[in-house]
């Protein structure tokens, strides 16, 4: 059994995902995907994992001074926004179907792993800052209502699904996806900070929009602290919830909300959620109790990672307790580690194998969002102190 975990613990695995997600990158030789990375298991270039993969390599190029990881990085960059829909969204995509015309979750994340690789020292050009300005274009055109960010475009009106079933009518879903809403929040000043920043001229309608999303997002959370994946839903929800406090946090150090008290006193209501309703504490570090979703197999186990990084960023929100948000985050990658990890049925399993299809009952890893989850072990290191 692992006691509390340490730098080069957390390190140790970072460095193993790293490695495995770089062998997914398509090499030079193959074209259109070049770039991209490939999930075997799925049949898929993934255009959010890709982004995420220049972050990770921009970081790695930085701390090993091993140029071919900028060079991987380049290429990740260059594949992104080469798939970038004529919109500036992104879809989500199932196998080589896209799932939608442009998602909120793909489009935010590209947009904020994209801008973490060029601040650690990826190239941008006009094309890069066209790019962000196209993301933060079409995220308004998901905005349903004020402050209501859908998740895809399919919500926007009647969508059929492939095997024929209507979903909702011409008004389109009216589901209130409060992760979303988060997501869109945190991009939307991010993409007008950067741009500025840059020299470029961001539009007034962005930070507008972001400040909607801001009130919506802290009316949205229920009295026990929880933002449920749609408003007011009565189900509980631990990794969504873990999105919407990890991108609200993000949301509270920029201006102008460094200042609004709203936000942190919001963020302290939904991390002693997380700890007092989904999470176990067992001898072998944190565990998920699936059973409050009813299901062994909620977002697999990236929600661990999920969670873990919104609980570092507490740290930040509340100095005075920093120890114990950390000790918390750790001790969920304590029960990964040493207990999820090295699973005998790895060649099925994980954790650098499983598919969103024909999935192992009671067990289920990550590797069809290793970059997602290595966007969240970037966040939990960098708020540790760790990358110096």
């Amino acid at each position: 059994m692992l006691s509390e975990l340490g730098r080069s613990d957390v390190l140790a695995m970072y460095d193993e995902m790293l490695a495995w997600l770089a062998d997914q990158q398509v090499g030079e030789e193959s074209g259109e995907q070049r770039g991209a990375i490939y999930f075997p298991t799925e049949d898929r270039f993934c255009n959010r994992d890709t982004a995420c993969a220049a972050m990770v390599f921009v970081r790695q190029a930085r701390r090993s001074g091993d140029a071919t990881w900028l060079q991987r990085a380049e290429r990740a960059r260059d594949y992104v926004l080469r798939v970038q829909k004529p919109s500036g969204g992104f879809p989500e995509l199932r196998h080589q179907d896209e799932s939608d015309g442009g998602s909120t979750v793909n489009t935010g994340i590209i947009a904020d792993s994209l801008m973490k690789a060029y601040a650690l020292g990826l190239g941008r050009g006009e094309r890069d800052l066209d790019a962000l300005a196209r993301m933060a274009e079409f995220e308004l055109t998901l905005e349903w209502q004020p402050g209501a960010f859908y998740h895809d475009t399919n919500h926007l009106a009647t969508f059929v699904t492939p095997d024929g079933v209507q979903r909702w009518g011409e008004e389109g879903s009216r589901l209130d996806c409060q992760n979303t809403t988060a997501l869109a929040a945190m991009m939307l000043p991010r993409i007008s900070d950067f741009l500025a920043g840059s020299g470029a001229e961001p539009r007034s309608e962005w930070r507008e929009a972001a400040a909607r999303a801001v009130d919506r997002l802290l009316s949205g959370q229920d009295p026990d602290g929880q933002w449920p994946y749609r408003m007011g839903a009565a189900s509980d929800d631990a990794g969504h919830h873990a999105m919407a406090i990890l991108h609200l946090a993000q949301v509270a150090e920029r201006a102008p909300y460094t200042g609004d008290e709203r936000i942190p006193t919001a963020l302290l209501r939904g991390g002693e959620w997380l700890l007092e309703c989904p999470l176990l504490a067992t001898r072998s570090g944190t565990k998920i109790d699936w059973a409050i979703s009813r299901s062994a197999l909620t977002y697999f186990t990236t929600e661990y990672f999920f969670i873990a990084a919104a609980l570092a960023r507490l740290m930040d929100v509340d100095p005075q307790n920093a120890d114990r948000w950390r000790h918390e985050a750790l001790e969920l990658l304590r029960y990964v580690r040493g207990v999820l990890w090295d699973n005998p049925q790895a060649e099925t399993e994980g954790p650098f194998r499983l598919t969103e299809a024909g999935l192992t009952f009671g067990y289920a890893w990550f590797g069809q969002s290793m970059g997602w989850v290595l966007y969240h072990m970037d966040e939990l290191i960098e708020q540790f102190g760790w990358w110096e």
